[in-house]
């Protein structure tokens, strides 16, 4: 299996997951924003790899290497020096 189609599947159980926590009891909107979430790479938006991953713990995790399929878990993304914080469903960035 390629490192594509590893990430094309890490991807479509991540918009499942993130669109059933998101709207659990509306169908449509459920159906939408997994069909979107699993067609848009979230790496294409993010500086390249390795990154720093948000833990449950507090602070930073970076990644081994740069495979985007450690991107595909709803926890947040460390953008920059400053470590600007983006997550799918709190909608918002923070620093930290």
């Amino acid at each position: 299996m390629t490192r594509d189609e590893r990430a094309a599947i890490a991807r479509h159980i991540y918009a499942r997951h993130v669109a059933h926590a998101a709207a659990p009891d509306e169908a449509g909107l459920r159906s939408a924003l997994e069909t979107a979430l699993a067609v848009i790479p979230r790496e294409k938006f993010l500086p390249s790899g390795p990154w720093h991953l948000a833990r449950l713990s507090g602070g930073y995790m970076r990644t081994p290497d740069d495979d985007p399929v450690y991107l595909y878990q709803d926890v947040p993304v460390a953008t920059g020096a400053a470590r600007v914080a983006l997550s799918p469903l709190s909608g918002v960035a923070r620093t930290s």
